[in-house]
């Protein structure tokens, strides 16, 4: 009450008018409207403005202030209170104290709501300074990133330009490249449908072809098993025992004045009458020689007679056929006989470093292994197994041993054992005219597969074999050779199998004593040699006599090849002479015992077939 002012009191006690009210109005409200004017434009701006800045930072009043404004807008809406008559000054006064607490206390907290809004919006001053900064430098920061990639991307688009520009030129290329391609599509479709055409009609052509060779091979195979039969039947007919007769040329050393190229003498000491090449003359007979004929000349006759100039080749062409009997199963038997110098060894072996004159081993072993090859087509596979031995002094020697040192080729420094011969049950069919055959126990024997493989053999047998000097013959074969090769064949489609042999025999080199004039261990030597000739001549004789007891125990070199001497072998013998006439005693010695094998019938070769 003492807050009030004077003027105020007595003005409305004085006034008493119709207008009593507004001036109460104006009295009462003025002073208060005023004060609070006065201290909130002394705070700050007016407060419509604050609740923007609160907004701007996203925060809420305080709770109090918000009560109060509540409280304020509450006193605000209008009371419905009874009004007091004109005349109740107190009560009036009382109602406009009341109004100024009311007014004091809404002005106390707006001043404190304001002191706390200043607080606040001082510190969202600050933060907004530094959040401005430091956005400021982060659209920096994205501004220079920004700025750099926008270069970057300016390379790259200038580069992918660059690119387009490229291959825009290659899509050119390549669309015309394309329609080639296409058009070389459609090409090779058509192409690929004319040769799917000719494939279907090769297809159906291939499987009448497969039908054709099947019935092919099985004609083949019959006609193979038709053309063994009709073959053995050839042979056959020729005789189990065939004799060739060769003349070989004369050396360079022993020919004279008057000798044509092939080395013969022009005095026509060594005839060939014949132009089926089958007969032999010797003429001009030295009146010594035995038995000589009034006439002066020996005529013989054999299966083939070979004069100087024949070749390795001529000659093996001739005993071909034996050599395929031998792949058909049966025991095929090649020996060469014949005074030393004759050529046995060279028919046989051949020169040691010439392949242009190999010789019947060799030339025999390229047939084998081509037949085998052919064969296997039909079906026929074969093993062949090969050994070498000599029979040196009536003692049998293997000539495949690596440690059988024979350097200096002489019958003083021979080793290699003394083998023995067996015989043991054959491993054909009990049909057969042979129940027993011939093994040498201890014997190598190599599985061969190559002609090269045999040659190596025959250089290591060369090697071995024992050689001498004599006056026929300064490198004499001391001793008879005999290379084996067993055929063992088989037929998976027919379930045949058979076996065979072929044996290709260098005899050592027969010789009159009184011509050679040899003493000592050569001596000993030519007596062995011609002892086993000798026994070969026997042997040969009960053979053509159809003797029961064939004697081929007397000697190592008949009782080795006797399954290829008698009826279950085919033999041929080479008979080699020498041109020389001073040989005329040896030479024609040779072509009698040559004749007398050559009338031997030692009957029907029987073909091995395996059990």
């Amino acid at each position: 009450m003492s807050r009030i002012p004077k003027a105020v009191s007595t003005g409305i006690v004085k006034d008493h008018s119709n207008d009593t009210k507004l001036s109460e109005k104006s009295l009462i409200a003025t002073p208060a409207k005023s004060v609070l004017a006065s201290k909130t434009k002394a705070v700050n701006p007016p407060r419509k403005a604050l609740p923007t800045a609160v907004r701007k930072v996203g925060s809420k009043p305080p709770c109090s202030s918000l009560g109060v404004s509540r409280k304020i807008a509450e006193e605000k809406e209008p009371s419905v209170k009874k009004k007091r008559p004109k005349w109740d000054y107190k009560g009036r006064i009382d109602d406009m104290e009341e109004m100024f607490r009311k007014k004091e206390m809404e002005y106390t907290t707006l001043q404190r709501d304001v002191e706390m809004l200043k607080d606040k919006n001082n510190l969202l001053q600050v933060k907004a300074a530094t959040d401005g900064e430091e956005h400021l430098a982060e659209l920096n920061r994205q501004k220079a990133f920004f700025e750099a990639e926008l270069e970057k991307s300016k390379l790259t688009i200038q580069t992918l330009e660059s690119s387009v520009s490229q291959l825009a030129s290659a899509q050119v290329c390549i669309k015309a490249d394309k329609e080639a391609l296409q058009a070389k599509v459609d090409l090779l479709s058509s192409e690929k449908l004319n040769l799917e055409q000719e494939l279907q009609a090769c297809r159906k052509q291939c499987e009448f072809l497969q039908a054709e060779l099947s019935k092919a091979n099985d004609t083949i195979r019959l006609d193979e098993m038709e053309r063994r039969k009709l073959h053995n039947s050839l042979i056959e007919l020729k005789g189990n025992i065939r004799v060739f007769c060769r003349v070989r040329p004369l050396l360079a050393h022993e020919k004279l004045p008057g000798m044509d190229d092939t080395g013969m003498m022009m005095s026509n000491f060594i005839h060939f009458p014949d132009r089926d090449k089958k007969q032999i003359e010797i003429k001009n007979l030295p009146t010594n020689a035995m038995a000589t004929p009034k006439s002066g000349s020996m005529l013989f006759e054999f299966d083939r007679v070979f004069d100087p100039s024949a070749t390795q080749a001529e000659v093996f062409e001739e005993i071909s056929q034996l050599v395929q009997s031998a792949l058909d199963g049966y025991n095929v038997c090649i020996f060469a006989y014949g005074q030393t110098g004759s050529g046995k060894t060279y028919t046989m072996e051949g020169p040691e470093n010439d392949e242009n004159c190999a010789g019947m081993i060799t030339l025999a072993m390229r047939q084998v292994f081509q037949c085998a090859s052919d064969l296997k087509t039909l079906g026929w596979t074969y093993k062949f197994q090969a050994s070498f031995v000599e029979i040196y002094n009536e003692s049998l020697r293997d000539l495949l041993l690596v440690n059988n040192n024979n350097n200096n080729n002489d019958s003083a420094s021979l080793n290699g054992g003394n083998l023995e011969i067996k015989l043991v049950a054959s491993s054909i069919r009990p049909s057969a005219t042979t129940k027993q055959e011939v093994t040498v126990p201890g014997l190598t024997v190599e599985d061969v597969v190559s002609v090269d493989q045999v040659e190596r053999l025959l250089k290591l047998a060369r090697k071995n074999r024992a050689v001498g000097a004599t006056k026929c013959n300064e490198r004499s074969s001391r001793s008879h050779s005999v290379f084996r090769l067993h055929i063992r064949s088989s037929n998976e489609s027919s379930g045949v199998s058979c076996e065979g042999s072929l044996n290709l025999v260098d005899l050592a080199g027969s010789e009159r004593l009184k011509e050679s004039c040899v003493e000592g261990k050569r001596l000993e030597e030519t007596k062995n040699i011609n002892r086993s000739l000798s026994c070969l001549g026997q042997v040969f004789q009960s053979l053509a006599k159809k003797d029961n007891h064939i004697p081929y125990r007397n000697s190592r070199l008949t009782y080795l090849l006797q399954n290829s001497l008698g009826g279950n072998s085919k033999t041929l013998m080479f008979v080699n002479i020498s041109p020389k006439e001073d040989h005329c005693h040896e030479t024609i010695n040779s072509l009698r015992f040559a004749t007398m094998v050559n009338q031997c019938n030692i009957g029907t070769a029987t073909k091995k077939i395996a059990i």
